[in-house]
């Protein structure tokens, strides 16, 4: 039975010269967990930081690079908890044990590098994760960085879009519910709310409590449905029964039916 805790959770991987996604949202170890590769950390903490992580962690470059034109290779694994304040209630590694994506060990100059393969191993382990049931929610964050030349990037959208794509084809209900949230906002694709709300319909049909959330709403506000009140307040109940639903759908919800009263 999934744990009615609040947790927002995901895996943030730092891909050198093309960032790639990671996971994914878990029940609140302690603040922000080291990440994976803790070369990086090592040496920022001796002072020669040139980056953060999406968690805040300071990280140093890596202690060596592979040759000129090589593919890009994942460089850092971090799970964050941002939502909870930095804090979880699971210890860390037992998340990481779920996780079979690795980094690169660059004083061995052992490089994993990001192809087809590390994406397969990305997916898995993002159902892996989801199939625990300790997940309330699941997101991607997506960094990159390129050096000598270049600069730190922010988060890509377009590639947390394409890679939510790949778990949506999988028929994952909570990654339908993130992509129809990106074609809503036109966050790493063109805004469409058509496909947006289709998304969103399918995974709520799933059983997916926040996309149950954004669905009433449609029919609170006959917004891409023939409005329907008594329907919208039904889905709100039923969403709010469910486990895995999260801090602000829980708060639209209730305060929905409380007006409703």
């Amino acid at each position: 039975m999934r744990k009615q805790i609040p947790v927002v959770v995901f895996l943030w991987v730092f891909v050198l010269a093309a960032a790639r996604p990671a996971l994914a949202q878990i029940p609140s170890a302690p603040a922000a967990a080291p990440p994976a590769n803790t070369e990086a950390a090592a040496a920022a903490q001796a002072g020669q930081t040139i980056a953060k992580t999406a968690c805040g962690t300071a990280v140093a470059a890596p202690f060596a690079l592979p040759p000129p034109g090589s593919p890009p290779f994942v460089w850092i694994l971090q799970p964050c908890f941002n939502s909870q304040g930095g804090f979880s209630t699971i210890e860390n590694e037992t998340y990481m044990y779920y996780i079979q994506l690795r980094t690169s060990q660059t004083r061995q100059n052992q490089f994993v590098w990001y192809d087809a393969t590390t994406e397969q191993t990305m997916l898995a382990d993002f159902k892996r994760l989801w199939a625990t049931n300790f997940l309330d929610d699941l997101s991607i964050e997506v960094t990159d960085h390129t050096f000598e030349n270049g600069t730190v990037g922010a988060a890509n959208p377009v590639l947390a879009a394409e890679w939510y794509g790949k778990a949506a084809d999988q028929n994952l209900p909570i990654a339908e519910y993130n992509l129809g949230r990106l074609y809503l906002s036109g966050r790493g694709v063109f805004k469409d709310k058509a496909k947006a709300q289709a998304l969103l319909q399918k995974a709520a049909d799933a059983g997916e409590p926040n996309a149950m959330v954004y669905v009433a709403a449609m029919y609170e506000k006959g917004d891409g449905k023939a409005r329907d009140r008594d329907q919208a307040m039904r889905l709100y109940r039923d969403a709010l029964a469910r486990p895995g639903i999260n801090e602000r759908n829980r708060d639209t919800a209730t305060r929905a039916l409380a007006t409703a009263r």
